[in-house]
């Protein structure tokens, strides 16, 4: 695996993009990088949105989502950071967000006319950020999404695709064609699936572990569901949350889901037992 866990496992780098710790002493953390330019892109005051990791056997990256740009930066050491390259994406947005699988990266952004961008990060040793491809035949925009890497499975949620806006795309990524252009391997409205239409099955963000899938529905809660057959999932349960259901992640031994509560209720974090 070359994604984003190697990258705690060699070292806990903290890539904040508000560049402010007022608290740092108490948070016991020292600021080994500042990335503060202040002439790039904003809305609504807006610089930066997200934040993802990637190791390619020798050298760390990571990767950021501005307001109209993804930018890469090699992070190998910590105290001299180097920003490799960045890609204009079209459109400035509030909201990007991108997964690493193999040496590939996968982006969408909601907004604009984005689709899914694929780049071959191989490029990276040599100071690019290879764009392989622009998708948007399936969908426009998307709010986000997930890889599960065992099963080579690419999932998009949120998106502006009328057939799946409250559910999600599945895509293959098993094989060197498929990773470069995603092949479709299912897609659904959750509403349907769970016989009830008037249900707001919008995903905001997801986590998957083999063929498990935490959908964060928003003020309907947390969704689980079995995606062992792709184009027949199945509902597993449901937890019902205190504010908005932002997003998830397992622990891993597989005992405990943390999820985030988004505003305007709620504990910020909590945990279930699964």
């Amino acid at each position: 695996s070359r994604g984003l866990g190697d990258v705690y496992k060699r070292q806990l780098l903290l890539f904040v993009f508000c560049f402010s710790l007022s608290a740092q002493d108490s948070l016991n953390t020292s600021v080994l990088f500042r990335y503060d330019d202040n002439s790039v892109a904003s809305t609504g005051g807006i610089s930066y949105n997200d934040v993802w990791g990637y190791v390619d056997g020798a050298n760390e990256y990571a990767i950021l989502g501005g307001a109209d740009s993804i930018y890469v930066f090699d992070v190998t050491n910590p105290s001299n950071v180097v920003k490799v390259d960045a890609d204009d994406a079209g459109g400035i947005y509030v909201w990007r967000d991108f997964k690493t699988y193999d040496h590939y990266m996968y982006a969408v952004a909601d907004g604009g006319s984005h689709g899914l961008r694929v780049y071959d990060l191989d490029s990276l040793v040599s100071g690019k950020l290879h764009l392989v491809g622009a998708y948007t035949s399936d969908f426009i925009e998307s709010h986000n999404i997930y890889i599960e890497e065992a099963s080579a499975t690419l999932y998009v949620a949120g998106t502006d695709a009328a057939a799946v806006r409250e559910g999600l795309i599945v895509y293959d990524l098993s094989t060197e064609a498929k990773a470069r252009n995603p092949e479709i391997l299912h897609e659904l409205r959750l509403d349907t699936l769970l016989n009830l239409p008037s249900l707001n099955t919008y995903v905001h963000d997801l986590y998957v572990r083999n063929d498990t899938v935490y959908c964060s529905h928003g003020y309907l809660g947390l969704y689980i569901y079995d995606f062992t057959v792709p184009t027949a999932p199945e509902f597993i349960s449901s937890v019902s949350t205190n504010g908005y259901n932002h997003s998830s992640w397992l622990s891993d031994d597989g005992d405990y889901l943390f999820f985030a509560e988004e505003v305007p209720k709620g504990l910020p974090l909590s945990l279930i037992h699964i």
